[in-house]
């Protein structure tokens, strides 16, 4: 998939990558991908949001249920924003991320890393989902292993934040 995700641009410097490869078809259908991911997992959410954008994001909603939700001026403005990389979404473990850049915290393998970030939304479903496998993974490790220790860390401080979550 990673072959695929990058528009199969490897393959391009070394071989005439037809326009109907599945690189290009995935290049082409991305940004409306991510642009209705946004909208279902995000704008049309009825949980709590949390982190920097979740916040944010609670702020736009209508503040009761009659209200019209207005989510976008244009779509297809919008649509082509996603396109340009002006805007951007991709789902993590705990929530979603807007950031258009490339996420360096995201490099050390913990969900965990998210909760700091500017661009992060946190979705209390997705995060209980995440402690969930975490305590499967940490429960089937040996508990005198270097990972016990690194993956039980992990499971606290996810553990942390849904407390925080459901208060």
């Amino acid at each position: 998939t990673f072959y695929y995700r990058n528009n199969a641009s490897e393959a391009k410097k070394l071989f005439e990558v037809p326009k109907s490869h599945i690189g290009a078809e995935y290049k082409w259908h991305k940004a409306e991908a991510d642009f209705l991911s946004f909208t279902f997992n995000i704008r049309l959410s009825e949980e709590e949001l949390r982190g920097s954008m979740g916040r944010q994001h609670m702020l736009d909603r209508p503040k009761n249920r009659d209200e019209i939700t207005q989510i976008f001026i244009d779509r297809a403005q919008t649509v082509t924003e996603y396109k340009k990389g002006l805007r951007s979404f991709e789902l993590t473990g705990v929530g979603g991320c807007e950031s258009s850049s490339l996420c360096l915290k995201k490099l050390t393998g913990f969900s965990s890393a998210c909760f700091g970030c500017a661009m992060a939304t946190i979705i209390p479903s997705r995060l209980a989902n995440a402690v969930a496998h975490q305590s499967s993974l940490v429960n089937s490790l040996p508990d005198t292993t270097p990972e016990f220790r690194a993956e039980m860390n992990e499971l606290n401080r996810l553990e942390a934040m849904l407390k925080g979550c459901s208060l």
